[in-house]
Protein backbone atom coordinates (compact mmCIF):
# COMPACT_ATOMS: atom_id res chain seq x y z
CA UNK A 1 0.00 0.00 0.00
CA UNK A 2 1.47 3.20 -1.29
CA UNK A 3 1.25 6.70 0.79
CA UNK A 4 1.14 10.05 -0.32
CA UNK A 5 1.80 13.04 1.78
CA UNK A 6 0.49 16.24 1.25
CA UNK A 7 -0.89 19.64 2.45
CA UNK A 8 1.33 20.13 5.13
CA UNK A 9 1.01 22.98 7.59
CA UNK A 10 3.42 23.61 9.84
CA UNK A 11 3.11 24.71 13.83
CA UNK A 12 5.30 26.28 16.22
CA UNK A 13 4.59 24.76 19.78
CA UNK A 14 4.40 27.09 23.00
CA UNK A 15 6.77 26.50 25.41
CA UNK A 16 5.76 23.75 28.03
CA UNK A 17 3.98 21.88 25.51
CA UNK A 18 5.24 18.10 25.46
CA UNK A 19 3.48 16.58 22.24
CA UNK A 20 4.43 12.74 23.42
CA UNK A 21 1.45 11.50 25.12
CA UNK A 22 -0.85 13.94 24.02
CA UNK A 23 -4.58 13.50 23.09
CA UNK A 24 -5.32 13.64 19.69
CA UNK A 25 -9.24 14.72 18.39
CA UNK A 26 -10.17 15.84 15.15
CA UNK A 27 -13.55 17.71 14.50
CA UNK A 28 -14.05 17.91 11.48
CA UNK A 29 -11.12 19.38 9.84
CA UNK A 30 -10.11 20.86 13.21
CA UNK A 31 -7.23 19.21 14.85
CA UNK A 32 -6.97 19.22 18.88
CA UNK A 33 -3.96 18.21 20.89
CA UNK A 34 -4.14 18.16 24.72
CA UNK A 35 -1.97 17.70 27.09
CA UNK A 36 -1.01 18.87 30.89
CA UNK A 37 1.99 21.32 30.56
CA UNK A 38 4.08 21.87 33.69
CA UNK A 39 4.01 19.72 36.90
CA UNK A 40 3.04 20.29 40.37
CA UNK A 41 1.73 23.35 41.61
CA UNK A 42 2.44 24.65 38.11
CA UNK A 43 0.56 22.31 36.11
CA UNK A 44 -1.78 23.70 33.81
CA UNK A 45 -4.45 21.91 31.03
CA UNK A 46 -3.32 23.13 28.00
CA UNK A 47 -5.36 22.67 24.27
CA UNK A 48 -3.96 23.49 20.99
CA UNK A 49 -6.24 23.73 18.36
CA UNK A 50 -4.86 24.09 14.51
CA UNK A 51 -8.11 25.05 11.61
CA UNK A 52 -6.82 25.85 8.30
CA UNK A 53 -7.05 30.01 9.31
CA UNK A 54 -4.43 29.45 11.80
CA UNK A 55 -4.29 28.16 15.14
CA UNK A 56 -4.19 29.22 18.83
CA UNK A 57 -2.86 27.47 22.50
CA UNK A 58 -5.21 27.80 25.46
CA UNK A 59 -3.61 27.08 29.22
CA UNK A 60 -6.65 26.47 31.24
CA UNK A 61 -6.08 26.89 35.16
CA UNK A 62 -9.35 27.59 37.72
CA UNK A 63 -8.20 30.10 40.50
CA UNK A 64 -4.36 30.08 38.80
CA UNK A 65 -4.03 27.27 40.64
CA UNK A 66 -2.74 23.28 39.38
CA UNK A 67 -5.13 22.23 36.72
CA UNK A 68 -4.97 18.85 35.18
CA UNK A 69 -6.80 17.47 32.57
CA UNK A 70 -8.77 14.61 32.81
CA UNK A 71 -11.30 14.68 29.71
CA UNK A 72 -11.81 16.96 26.75
CA UNK A 73 -14.84 17.02 24.62
CA UNK A 74 -15.67 19.00 21.78
CA UNK A 75 -18.75 21.73 20.53
CA UNK A 76 -19.74 23.73 17.71
CA UNK A 77 -19.16 26.67 19.76
CA UNK A 78 -15.88 25.80 21.46
CA UNK A 79 -14.30 22.63 23.64
CA UNK A 80 -15.04 21.11 26.86
CA UNK A 81 -13.41 19.89 29.84
CA UNK A 82 -12.79 17.85 32.72
CA UNK A 83 -10.44 18.90 34.92
CA UNK A 84 -9.06 18.69 38.57
CA UNK A 85 -6.16 19.91 40.56
CA UNK A 86 -3.39 16.72 40.76
CA UNK A 87 -2.14 18.79 43.97
CA UNK A 88 -5.05 17.96 46.50
CA UNK A 89 -5.57 15.13 48.13
CA UNK A 90 -8.95 13.97 49.14
CA UNK A 91 -10.78 16.54 48.38
CA UNK A 92 -13.57 17.42 45.66
CA UNK A 93 -11.67 19.59 43.46
CA UNK A 94 -13.12 18.52 39.80
CA UNK A 95 -14.83 21.02 37.34
CA UNK A 96 -16.99 20.58 33.84
CA UNK A 97 -15.87 23.51 31.80
CA UNK A 98 -16.93 25.07 28.25
CA UNK A 99 -14.31 27.24 26.70
CA UNK A 100 -15.26 29.51 23.99
CA UNK A 101 -13.05 29.60 20.70
CA UNK A 102 -12.01 33.68 21.64
CA UNK A 103 -10.53 31.91 25.04
CA UNK A 104 -13.96 33.08 26.98
CA UNK A 105 -15.13 30.92 29.98
CA UNK A 106 -18.51 29.74 28.72
CA UNK A 107 -19.11 28.43 32.47
CA UNK A 108 -17.63 26.37 34.87
CA UNK A 109 -19.67 23.75 37.11
CA UNK A 110 -18.00 22.80 40.08
CA UNK A 111 -18.08 19.14 40.59
CA UNK A 112 -18.65 20.12 44.84
CA UNK A 113 -22.45 20.88 42.87
CA UNK A 114 -22.62 17.65 41.75
CA UNK A 115 -22.31 16.29 45.25
CA UNK A 116 -24.42 18.49 46.98
CA UNK A 117 -27.38 18.39 44.57
CA UNK A 118 -30.69 17.56 45.53
CA UNK A 119 -32.03 14.44 44.93
CA UNK A 120 -35.86 15.59 45.93
CA UNK A 121 -38.54 14.93 43.13
CA UNK A 122 -37.84 17.76 40.29
CA UNK A 123 -33.98 18.13 41.19
CA UNK A 124 -30.95 16.51 39.22
CA UNK A 125 -30.79 13.57 41.23
CA UNK A 126 -28.19 12.84 43.91
CA UNK A 127 -24.37 11.71 43.76
CA UNK A 128 -24.02 7.78 44.20
CA UNK A 129 -21.27 7.59 46.89
CA UNK A 130 -18.29 9.01 47.85
CA UNK A 131 -16.80 11.36 45.49
CA UNK A 132 -13.80 10.28 44.08
CA UNK A 133 -12.80 11.70 40.72
CA UNK A 134 -13.62 13.41 37.12
CA UNK A 135 -13.16 11.00 34.37
CA UNK A 136 -13.73 10.35 30.74
CA UNK A 137 -16.07 10.46 28.69
CA UNK A 138 -17.18 14.09 28.41
CA UNK A 139 -19.77 14.66 25.40
CA UNK A 140 -21.82 16.50 23.42
CA UNK A 141 -25.47 15.42 22.18
CA UNK A 142 -26.42 18.04 19.44
CA UNK A 143 -29.64 16.10 18.92
CA UNK A 144 -30.61 16.64 22.53
CA UNK A 145 -28.11 19.54 23.13
CA UNK A 146 -26.92 18.27 26.25
CA UNK A 147 -22.90 17.87 27.48
CA UNK A 148 -22.80 14.60 29.22
CA UNK A 149 -19.78 14.88 31.99
CA UNK A 150 -18.46 11.64 33.97
CA UNK A 151 -17.52 10.71 37.67
CA UNK A 152 -16.36 8.35 40.10
CA UNK A 153 -17.60 7.27 43.33
CA UNK A 154 -17.01 4.70 46.04
CA UNK A 155 -19.08 2.81 48.32
CA UNK A 156 -17.63 0.30 50.98
CA UNK A 157 -19.22 -3.13 51.58
CA UNK A 158 -17.26 -4.92 54.31
CA UNK A 159 -13.62 -5.00 53.33
CA UNK A 160 -14.79 -4.10 49.79
CA UNK A 161 -14.45 -0.88 47.91
CA UNK A 162 -16.61 -0.58 44.99
CA UNK A 163 -16.36 1.93 42.18
CA UNK A 164 -19.71 3.87 40.81
CA UNK A 165 -19.24 5.44 36.93
CA UNK A 166 -21.86 7.56 36.73
CA UNK A 167 -22.86 10.68 34.83
CA UNK A 168 -24.16 14.31 34.65
CA UNK A 169 -26.02 15.99 32.07
CA UNK A 170 -25.61 19.60 31.55
CA UNK A 171 -27.49 22.48 29.61
CA UNK A 172 -24.62 23.49 27.03
CA UNK A 173 -25.60 27.38 27.25
CA UNK A 174 -25.87 27.87 31.03
CA UNK A 175 -24.19 25.19 32.68
CA UNK A 176 -27.06 24.57 34.45
CA UNK A 177 -27.29 20.47 35.83
CA UNK A 178 -30.36 18.81 34.26
CA UNK A 179 -29.34 15.01 35.39
CA UNK A 180 -26.83 14.17 37.76
CA UNK A 181 -25.94 11.01 39.51
CA UNK A 182 -27.22 8.58 36.56
CA UNK A 183 -25.44 4.97 36.46
CA UNK A 184 -26.24 2.33 34.19
CA UNK A 185 -26.82 -0.85 34.91
CA UNK A 186 -28.54 -2.61 37.73
CA UNK A 187 -25.39 -2.26 40.13
CA UNK A 188 -23.83 0.61 38.56
CA UNK A 189 -20.70 -0.69 39.71
CA UNK A 190 -17.89 0.12 37.43
CA UNK A 191 -15.13 2.34 35.55
CA UNK A 192 -16.07 4.18 32.22
CA UNK A 193 -13.99 3.26 29.63
CA UNK A 194 -15.26 5.29 26.45
CA UNK A 195 -18.22 6.70 25.03
CA UNK A 196 -19.43 8.03 21.63
CA UNK A 197 -22.92 9.96 20.71
CA UNK A 198 -24.67 7.56 17.81
CA UNK A 199 -26.84 9.26 15.01
CA UNK A 200 -29.85 9.69 17.06
CA UNK A 201 -28.18 11.78 19.06
CA UNK A 202 -28.01 9.10 21.93
CA UNK A 203 -24.65 7.89 24.20
CA UNK A 204 -23.12 4.95 23.75
CA UNK A 205 -21.06 4.18 27.30
CA UNK A 206 -18.52 1.43 27.88
CA UNK A 207 -17.51 0.53 31.29
CA UNK A 208 -15.57 -2.04 32.84
CA UNK A 209 -17.13 -3.52 35.78
CA UNK A 210 -13.98 -4.72 37.61
CA UNK A 211 -14.60 -8.14 37.60
CA UNK A 212 -17.86 -8.42 38.15
CA UNK A 213 -19.62 -8.11 34.68
CA UNK A 214 -16.53 -7.30 32.42
CA UNK A 215 -17.05 -4.87 29.77
CA UNK A 216 -20.64 -3.68 29.96
CA UNK A 217 -21.99 -1.46 26.76
CA UNK A 218 -25.01 0.78 27.82
CA UNK A 219 -27.10 3.31 25.26
CA UNK A 220 -28.70 6.10 27.02
CA UNK A 221 -30.82 8.84 25.61
CA UNK A 222 -30.32 11.36 28.55
CA UNK A 223 -34.00 11.03 29.61
CA UNK A 224 -35.06 7.72 31.29
CA UNK A 225 -34.27 5.17 28.25
CA UNK A 226 -31.55 2.55 29.25
CA UNK A 227 -30.83 -0.32 27.13
CA UNK A 228 -27.81 -3.09 27.30
CA UNK A 229 -26.22 -2.62 23.75
CA UNK A 230 -24.72 -6.13 23.54
CA UNK A 231 -21.69 -6.36 20.83
CA UNK A 232 -20.31 -9.91 20.14
CA UNK A 233 -23.85 -11.26 21.67
CA UNK A 234 -22.62 -10.03 24.64
CA UNK A 235 -19.18 -12.31 24.88
CA UNK A 236 -16.78 -10.15 26.03
CA UNK A 237 -14.98 -12.54 28.92
CA UNK A 238 -11.61 -12.61 28.27
CA UNK A 239 -11.84 -9.32 26.43
CA UNK A 240 -9.66 -5.82 27.08
CA UNK A 241 -11.69 -2.66 25.35
CA UNK A 242 -9.03 -0.45 23.65
CA UNK A 243 -10.91 1.59 21.46
CA UNK A 244 -14.50 2.95 20.47
CA UNK A 245 -15.46 4.55 17.46
CA UNK A 246 -18.18 5.96 15.67
CA UNK A 247 -19.64 6.37 11.60
CA UNK A 248 -23.20 6.76 11.50
CA UNK A 249 -24.66 3.76 11.76
CA UNK A 250 -21.69 1.50 12.65
CA UNK A 251 -19.81 0.96 15.83
CA UNK A 252 -16.13 0.25 15.62
CA UNK A 253 -14.95 -1.67 19.00
CA UNK A 254 -11.04 -2.51 18.83
CA UNK A 255 -9.97 -5.29 21.97
CA UNK A 256 -7.26 -7.74 22.66
CA UNK A 257 -7.69 -10.75 24.27
CA UNK A 258 -6.19 -12.78 27.72
CA UNK A 259 -2.86 -12.11 29.15
CA UNK A 260 -0.26 -12.42 26.12
CA UNK A 261 2.75 -14.74 27.28
CA UNK A 262 4.94 -12.41 24.91
CA UNK A 263 3.83 -8.66 25.63
CA UNK A 264 4.65 -7.44 22.38
CA UNK A 265 3.07 -10.42 20.17
CA UNK A 266 -0.34 -8.64 21.06
CA UNK A 267 -3.19 -9.43 18.10
CA UNK A 268 -5.96 -6.91 17.68
CA UNK A 269 -9.82 -7.92 17.36
CA UNK A 270 -12.04 -5.66 15.32
CA UNK A 271 -15.71 -5.49 14.92
CA UNK A 272 -17.89 -3.43 13.15
CA UNK A 273 -21.70 -3.75 14.50
CA UNK A 274 -24.57 -1.56 13.61
CA UNK A 275 -26.87 0.19 15.97
CA UNK A 276 -28.75 -2.42 16.89
CA UNK A 277 -25.42 -4.17 17.88
CA UNK A 278 -24.95 -7.13 15.11
CA UNK A 279 -22.26 -7.78 13.79
CA UNK A 280 -21.13 -6.25 10.55
CA UNK A 281 -17.52 -7.84 10.16
CA UNK A 282 -15.25 -9.13 12.54
CA UNK A 283 -11.61 -10.17 11.88
CA UNK A 284 -8.47 -10.35 13.72
CA UNK A 285 -5.05 -8.99 12.88
CA UNK A 286 -1.65 -10.50 13.84
CA UNK A 287 1.49 -8.57 15.00
CA UNK A 288 3.23 -10.27 11.87
CA UNK A 289 1.72 -8.81 8.18
CA UNK A 290 3.18 -11.10 5.43
CA UNK A 291 3.10 -9.71 1.80
CA UNK A 292 2.37 -10.48 -1.33
CA UNK A 293 6.10 -11.97 -2.33
CA UNK A 294 6.57 -13.81 1.19
CA UNK A 295 8.45 -11.18 2.94
CA UNK A 296 6.86 -10.20 6.43
CA UNK A 297 7.62 -7.49 8.67
CA UNK A 298 6.51 -7.55 12.74
CA UNK A 299 4.38 -4.66 13.68
CA UNK A 300 4.52 -5.09 17.40
CA UNK A 301 1.56 -4.75 19.55
CA UNK A 302 -1.74 -2.12 18.32
CA UNK A 303 -1.91 1.68 19.36
CA UNK A 304 -4.90 3.03 18.24
CA UNK A 305 -7.81 2.78 15.80
CA UNK A 306 -9.11 5.16 13.48
CA UNK A 307 -12.39 5.21 10.86
CA UNK A 308 -13.40 7.31 7.83
CA UNK A 309 -15.93 6.48 5.22
CA UNK A 310 -12.88 4.14 3.32
CA UNK A 311 -11.16 2.49 5.71
CA UNK A 312 -10.51 1.47 9.72
CA UNK A 313 -6.73 1.84 10.39
CA UNK A 314 -5.08 0.57 13.08
CA UNK A 315 -1.48 2.18 14.16
CA UNK A 316 1.90 0.41 15.55
CA UNK A 317 4.55 1.31 16.57
CA UNK A 318 7.51 -0.94 17.00
CA UNK A 319 11.49 0.39 17.16
CA UNK A 320 11.96 2.85 15.11
CA UNK A 321 8.83 2.34 12.79
CA UNK A 322 5.46 3.86 12.45
CA UNK A 323 2.73 1.46 10.51
CA UNK A 324 -0.51 1.94 9.25
CA UNK A 325 -2.86 -1.16 8.50
CA UNK A 326 -5.89 -0.46 6.16
CA UNK A 327 -8.93 -2.21 6.77
CA UNK A 328 -11.80 -2.15 3.86
CA UNK A 329 -15.47 -1.95 4.27
CA UNK A 330 -15.78 -5.97 4.56
CA UNK A 331 -12.88 -6.40 7.33
CA UNK A 332 -10.18 -7.37 4.97
CA UNK A 333 -6.73 -5.86 4.91
CA UNK A 334 -5.44 -4.46 1.46
CA UNK A 335 -2.13 -3.69 2.77
CA UNK A 336 0.20 -1.55 4.94
CA UNK A 337 1.88 1.68 5.27
CA UNK A 338 5.03 2.11 6.86
CA UNK A 339 5.57 6.23 7.44
CA UNK A 340 9.37 6.21 9.03
CA UNK A 341 12.22 8.51 7.83
CA UNK A 342 9.40 9.72 4.94
CA UNK A 343 8.57 13.20 7.29
CA UNK A 344 11.34 15.16 9.46
CA UNK A 345 9.20 14.69 12.68
CA UNK A 346 8.62 11.73 14.09
CA UNK A 347 4.83 10.60 14.02
CA UNK A 348 2.35 11.08 17.11
CA UNK A 349 -0.58 9.31 15.34
CA UNK A 350 -3.39 9.69 12.62
CA UNK A 351 -7.06 10.82 12.32
CA UNK A 352 -9.57 9.89 9.93
CA UNK A 353 -12.60 11.88 9.86
CA UNK A 354 -15.41 12.26 6.87
CA UNK A 355 -12.83 14.30 5.19
CA UNK A 356 -9.98 12.06 5.08
CA UNK A 357 -7.17 10.66 6.70
CA UNK A 358 -4.13 12.93 8.33
CA UNK A 359 -1.41 12.29 9.65
CA UNK A 360 0.23 14.02 12.67
CA UNK A 361 4.09 14.36 13.51
CA UNK A 362 6.12 16.15 15.83
CA UNK A 363 9.75 17.47 18.09
CA UNK A 364 9.58 19.56 20.93
CA UNK A 365 9.47 22.70 18.92
CA UNK A 366 7.03 22.36 16.04
CA UNK A 367 4.55 20.20 14.52
CA UNK A 368 3.44 19.31 10.80
CA UNK A 369 0.46 18.14 10.13
CA UNK A 370 -0.07 16.11 6.41
CA UNK A 371 -3.42 14.84 4.30
CA UNK A 372 -2.45 11.04 3.56
CA UNK A 373 -3.73 9.74 0.24
CA UNK A 374 -3.94 5.99 -0.20
CA UNK A 375 -2.92 3.91 -3.40
CA UNK A 376 -2.58 -0.08 -3.82
CA UNK A 377 0.54 -1.15 -5.36
CA UNK A 378 0.90 -4.79 -6.49
CA UNK A 379 3.44 -6.77 -5.48
CA UNK A 380 4.73 -3.69 -3.15
CA UNK A 381 8.38 -4.42 -2.00
CA UNK A 382 8.23 -3.47 1.99
CA UNK A 383 12.14 -2.33 1.49
CA UNK A 384 11.28 0.20 -1.20
CA UNK A 385 8.65 1.77 0.60
CA UNK A 386 10.50 5.18 0.90
CA UNK A 387 9.61 5.54 -2.76
CA UNK A 388 6.11 5.18 -2.65
CA UNK A 389 6.42 8.47 -0.68
CA UNK A 390 5.69 12.05 -2.11
CA UNK A 391 6.02 14.75 0.05
CA UNK A 392 5.23 18.54 -0.29
CA UNK A 393 7.20 21.39 1.03
CA UNK A 394 5.86 22.58 4.01
CA UNK A 395 3.77 25.79 4.64
CA UNK A 396 3.72 27.60 7.82
CA UNK A 397 0.08 28.06 9.45
CA UNK A 398 -0.71 31.19 10.30
CA UNK A 399 -0.46 31.92 14.58
CA UNK A 400 -3.14 33.48 16.67
CA UNK A 401 -1.34 35.86 18.89
CA UNK A 402 -4.51 37.38 20.58
CA UNK A 403 -4.21 37.20 24.62
CA UNK A 404 -6.77 35.20 26.47
CA UNK A 405 -7.94 34.67 30.21
CA UNK A 406 -9.52 31.00 29.85
CA UNK A 407 -9.75 30.15 33.66
CA UNK A 408 -12.15 31.59 36.40
CA UNK A 409 -10.21 34.12 38.89
CA UNK A 410 -7.03 34.59 37.17
CA UNK A 411 -6.52 31.84 34.66
CA UNK A 412 -3.61 30.86 32.52
CA UNK A 413 -2.58 33.61 29.12
CA UNK A 414 -3.05 32.44 25.81
CA UNK A 415 0.05 30.93 24.20
CA UNK A 416 1.06 31.33 20.80
CA UNK A 417 0.79 28.29 18.65
CA UNK A 418 -1.70 26.28 17.75
CA UNK A 419 -5.89 21.66 19.32
CA UNK A 420 -14.09 11.40 21.66
CA UNK A 421 -14.42 11.73 22.90
CA UNK A 422 -12.87 9.38 24.78
CA UNK A 423 -9.99 11.10 27.44
CA UNK A 424 -8.88 10.84 30.16
CA UNK A 425 -5.48 11.18 32.39
CA UNK A 426 -6.82 9.56 35.21
CA UNK A 427 -4.38 6.59 35.53
CA UNK A 428 -1.52 9.41 35.95
CA UNK A 429 -3.55 11.94 38.18
CA UNK A 430 -5.12 9.78 40.48
CA UNK A 431 -2.54 7.58 40.85
CA UNK A 432 -1.03 10.86 42.30
CA UNK A 433 -3.41 11.90 44.58
CA UNK A 434 -5.10 8.31 46.12
CA UNK A 435 -3.00 5.56 45.45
Amino acid sequence: MAVTLDSPRELTLPSGFNPQGALLVADGPTTYLVNNASSGDSTRCMVIRATAEGARAYSYSVNNGATACTAFGTHPEGFLLRVEDPTAMEEIDGHTVFVEFDGTERWRVPDRRLVDAEGAPGGPGEFRGEYFGAIAPLLYSPAIDRVLGSSIGTVTIGQDVRYLGQHHLLNPNTGNITRNGFTLGSSGVGIPVGGVVRSGGDFLIVQDTLGLDGTVFHTWDGRSNVARYEPLAGEWEGKTLRRIAYLPGTTYLMWIEGVPEVTDDIPAFIAATNDDAATLWEANFETTYRFRNGDFVFLGPPLDLQVSPDWAIITYRWENDYYLRLIDENGGTPGIARLTSTTPLEPLGILATSEGVRLVTANQERIIEYSLEFEDVPDWDPNAILEDVGIDDAVDAVLDEAGCGCGAGGSGNLFLAIGFAVFSFVGRSRARRRR
